[in-house]
């Protein structure tokens, strides 16, 4: 059997709704893909989409899964890439509203990941009298909707996929509304976060050295590190750095070479910090820019580090190339400028930042919050363009918005502008223009 006549066998079992005959044409679509080329399996995909766009989310989940590993293999993914795109906003957009109606009538919704609740929830859904016209549906979002992200998650881990990704700033969004709930779209925002093609200045402060290196799909901080020494570490008499690589497995779990879970770890080689002393964690788009570049710096490891994944994205190929060796003096000057490591003291109070001010802050922000843009966004933008830290950007988009809440409200909740600098300045331009106020219907959390 080809995937195109598997693939009919399942439309034709949705059609009539016959759960068994769809099961079993399920498992025929699987074993037909397994011997068939890029062109059959293409062809079976072609025949699924205009169901795949339509069908109810909780009738198909499964066929969702499929379909993510048949378009994985494809060279090309672009005629399906907008209906995936499309669907799993459309999954996430509707568990988010089921959860805020549900929390409205009934309290705490079930866990999303536990669809043997799924009738029961309905019922009680329905018999609260939510206002939806689609109780069921909306349900179906909330318990079977996390596997229509999965397409999208598995077709961003290829670069032409995160470089023509459609409808970005609407999955921005969608991913935000639903939040931790649904574990793969937690994981595709950071895919929508990954950096290809992106200059990274590298200054190893023992040594005085630099580098200018450029990354493609890097999933995070650990996976750069171990790219780094791989790169890196070499003969100090030619102009590398001291130091022990990582082992040929070490590296192969971190490039995609191998496999990405390595028994016995990865040991990390050195503590990397930013420009501004903070530890370089999560993702290489949270480090901040200094002068328009990102700056990684390496001192010497203070204390034995240890993980046990390589890579973040096991189908994501990561590339980490070295551009150019810094002269000394070049090397010299920007090791003069970042700053020394910095002990960690959490989130600042006042937001004080060199070279910028509250209203640049609230610039930003509010910017780009009518612009439509949504708050990780935002908040990743606060982080590269004033050098802020993960916990600072969030406290600098909850002052802002904050700040323009209070506005709306009875003037003896103005802000203090030396206790809180942000929110003050953004209640001012909010009671100077009272439509701003439009961007927060509810405090902000």
């Amino acid at each position: 059997m080809t995937p195109d006549e598997a693939a009919a066998g399942v439309v034709s079992a949705l059609q009539s709704w016959d759960h068994a005959a769809y099961n079993a044409a399920g498992r025929a679509l699987i074993a037909a893909c397994r011997a068939a080329s890029a062109e059959e399996v293409e062809r079976g995909l072609v025949c699924l989409a205009p169901v795949l766009a339509e069908v109810e989310l909780g009738r198909a989940s499964a066929l969702a899964d499929t379909a993510a590993v048949m378009a994985f293999g494809l060279s090309d993914v672009s005629p399906f890439l907008g209906m995936f795109v499309t669907r799993a906003c459309q999954a996430m957009e509707s568990a988010a509203e089921f959860r805020s109606l549900y929390n409205d009538v009934l309290g705490e919704p079930p866990s999303s990941t536990d669809q043997s609740a799924f009738s029961a929830t309905v019922e009680r859904f329905k018999a609260a009298g939510a206002r939806t016209s689609d109780p069921v549906g909306l349900a179906e979002a909330w318990f079977y909707g996390n596997a229509w992200v999965r397409p999208a998650l598995m077709l961003s881990q290829r670069a032409e996929v995160r470089a023509a990704m459609p409808e970005r700033e609407r999955l921005l969004r969608a991913i935000e509304a639903i939040g931790d709930d649904f574990d793969n779209a937690e994981f595709l925002y950071g895919l929508l976060l990954v950096l290809d093609e992106a200059p990274v200045l590298v200054l190893h402060r023992p040594s005085g050295r630099g580098f200018r290196v450029v990354i493609d799909g890097v999933g995070d901080s650990r996976q750069l590190h171990t790219l780094l020494a791989a790169r890196l570490i070499g003969d100090p008499d030619a102009g590398w750095l001291p130091g022990e690589p990582p082992t040929a497995a070490m590296l192969a779990a971190a490039d995609g070479s191998g496999d990405w879970n390595l028994p016995g770890g990865i040991i990390g080689q050195f503590d990397m910090a930013d420009a501004y002393g903070r530890p370089v964690e999560h993702m290489p788009a949270y480090i901040p820019l200094l002068d328009g570049e990102r700056v990684v710096v390496l001192d010497p490891a203070t204390d034995p580090r240890r993980w046990t994944f390589g890579r973040r994205y096991p189908l994501m190929t990561p590339a980490l190339r070295v551009d150019a060796v810094l002269a000394g003096d070049v090397a010299a000057a920007w090791l003069a400028r970042v700053r020394p490591v910095q002990p960690d003291e959490g989130p600042t109070d006042d937001l004080a930042i060199p070279g910028h001010d509250a209203a640049e802050i609230v610039d930003c922000v509010l910017g780009e919050k009518l612009n439509g843009a949504p708050a990780p966004t935002i908040q990743r933008l606060l982080v590269s363009r004033f050098g802020l830290s993960n916990a600072d950007a969030v406290i600098a988009w909850d002052r802002t918005l904050g700040g323009v809440f209070r506005a709306g409200t009875h003037p003896r909740n103005r802000p203090d502008p030396e206790k809180d600098p942000v929110a003050a300045e953004a209640y001012r331009r909010a009671t100077d223009d009272p439509t701003l106020r439009r961007l927060v219907s509810v405090a902000p959390r």
